[in-house]
C-alpha cells in the first residue's frame, strides 16, 4: 500500500489514525502479504538527520509489516519499499537503495513509492520530473522538485 495512510486534514490525531492505521496493517498481514509504504502526508517527524519522515511505520516494521527502505523477494519478484523523502539525504537514501537493488533484479522488480500520476486531479501543483541514468543498468534516477 503506497502512502498517504493518515488524513492530515482531519480532526482525529495523527497519533490516534496511527494506532488505528497499525492495527489494520497487523489484520492485513494475518490474512495475506502486505508492504506499506509512507506518503507525504504520513511524515510525522524529523529522522535522525533532520528530514521529515514516517516515524510512526517503524511500529508497523516492529510488527512484521515491510516498510520504508525495506526489500523483499516474493517467489520470482523483488519488492522495493521506498519512503516519501523530504530532502537531499532521504533522496540518496532512495537511490542507494534503489541501485543496491538494481544488482540483484530478478525477472520481475516492483516499487512500492507514493506519488500521484503526473497530470491526474490529485496532482495539483507544478511539478519537475528528471530522470537521469545511472550506474546501475536499467536503472534510471527520478528526482522530483515538488507534487
Amino acid at each position: 500500500m503506497a502512502g498517504d495512510h493518515l488524513d492530515i486534514s482531519s480532526s482525529v490525531s495523527l497519533d490516534a489514525q496511527s494506532v488505528v492505521l497499525l492495527q489494520y496493517f497487523a489484520l492485513l498481514r494475518a490474512a495475506s502479504k502486505v508492504v506499506v509504504s509512507s506518503g507525504n502526508h504520513d511524515l510525522t517527524g524529523p529522522d535522525a538527520q533532520g528530514e521529515q519522515t514516517a516515524l510512526w511505520l517503524a511500529e508497523a516494521r516492529a510488527g512484521g509489516v515491510p516498510t520504508d527502505g525495506d526489500s523483499l523477494l516474493l517467489d520470482d519478484t523483488l519488492v522495493t519499499i521506498c519512503p516519501w523523502w523530504d530532502g537531499p539525504l532521504g533522496r540518496e537514501a532512495v537511490a542507494t537503495q534503489l541501485a543496491a537493488d538494481a544488482t540483484r533484479r530478478p525477472a520481475r522488480w516492483i516499487w512500492v513509492y507514493h506519488w500521484p500520476p503526473l497530470g491526474s486531479p490529485t496532482c495539483w501543483t507544478a511539478a519537475v520530473i528528471t530522470v537521469t541514468r545511472t550506474s546501475a543498468p536499467g536503472l534510471q534516477c527520478i528526482s522530483r522538485t515538488s507534487c
